[in-house]
């Protein structure tokens, strides 16, 4: 009876070995793969605590935080990996995509080189070192385009509305930006098209535009803007500015001053305020705000929203408008974007749903 029962717990041994759970290196670096990196994180942080002197536990909870744009954190961690592992190529590589998320291509491609050449065949520095090119040739592209239309259903049964857009800007070789924009729009039986030239450096902006024999759009408008140097703290950036502008109407000028703050986590989180203030047509002070935000939820995929509650001067007079938007953008390469917003506008009168379909070419 003693031998069968033996047996049986030894033909046991190998199941009940493969039940028990993985080791918190394995089972991390295994979610990390299946992209689940915030999973993976707590995992391997208590890996590297059980053995700090592990390159590999070093080198995934870089990866980990690389992945969810904690991009201090992930630097750190692969230094410690290189220090450990000095020849380790998976951490040289990792380096110089930090570098790369970190929108530093000279510094990916300075971190990349050796590794392509101790390594030219490396399938994963081959690939790197092509988004980086792409990158690099995005950031030298002196011209930019943009296409965007706009398809707009009214509530009341009233006609849908219409709009075309076109925006051609050169970068010269000192920073300075000037672009042409054409905006052709109809509703309500109406058509107005506005053109709009632009002058930027790189702290300050002049744009110039108008309508001529406009409906709704302005006949002439003057706007401007200065931003101020970002603050920088533990990873995340603020910025001030201001834009004001004046602009003449069929009935009447309407004058805005738009103090806003933008705030940005490494690239991955943009959020922006605007407190908008208004004099209308009639001289009346109206004012409002508005709310923006963005999140890189992938390499090359952006969600973003947003909602308004502030005057808008259209259709011949100023009113009020809340808007809530949203939409995603989808970055092809480094230098093809495409976007899909919609939003959903409410005015007293009637309100309004958009769907605008936009690409940017960088070339």
């Amino acid at each position: 009876m003693r031998l069968p029962i033996a047996a049986a717990l030894l033909a046991a041994i190998p199941s009940l070995a493969l039940a028990q759970p993985l080791a918190p290196l394995e089972r991390g670096e295994q979610l990390r793969r299946e992209g689940r990196p915030n999973e993976a994180i707590p995992l391997l942080e208590s890996a590297t605590r059980e053995n700090p002197q592990d390159a590999d536990a070093w080198l995934n909870l870089g990866l980990a935080y690389a992945a969810t744009r904690r991009l201090d954190e992930a630097g750190a961690a692969l230094d410690r990996a290189q220090a450990l592992a000095p020849d380790y190529a998976d951490v040289q590589i990792a380096r110089a995509r930090v570098a790369y998320f970190r929108s530093d291509v000279q510094e990916a491609s300075r971190r990349l080189a050796p590794i392509l050449a101790a390594h030219p065949g490396n399938a994963e520095a081959q690939e790197l070192a092509r988004q980086i090119a792409l990158a690099q040739g995005a950031r030298a592209a002196p011209w930019r385009l943009d296409l965007a239309y706009t398809h707009g259903s009214l509530s009341d049964d009233l006609p849908d509305a219409y709009t075309g857009f076109v925006s051609l800007a050169h970068r010269f070789a000192g920073g300075r930006t000037v672009g042409l924009s054409l905006e052709n729009t109809r509703q309500f039986g109406e058509t107005d098209t506005y053109a709009e030239l632009t002058v930027a450096a790189q702290r300050a902006y002049l744009a110039l535009g108008g309508a001529p024999d406009a409906d709704f759009r302005p006949e002439f408008a003057i706007r401007g803007g200065a931003y101020a140097d970002p603050l920088a703290w533990g990873g995340w950036k603020a910025q001030f500015l201001v834009d004001a502008g004046w602009a003449r109407y069929a009935a009447g000028h309407v004058r805005t001053l738009t103090p806003g703050l933008d705030l940005s986590d490494e690239d991955r989180f943009n959020a922006r305020l605007r407190w908008i203030n208004v004099v209308d047509e009639t001289d009346a002070y109206r004012t409002g705000y508005s709310l923006h935000g963005d999140w890189r939820a992938a390499d090359r995929l952006s969600l973003f929203t947003g909602w308004a509650d502030a005057p808008e001067s259209s259709e011949g007079r100023t009113v009020r408008v809340k808007t809530l938007s949203g939409g995603v953008a989808l970055d092809v390469d480094p230098i093809t974007t495409f976007r899909l917003g919609v939003a959903h506008a409410m005015r007293s009168a009637y309100d309004r749903d958009d769907v605008t379909l936009s690409v940017t070419r960088r070339f």
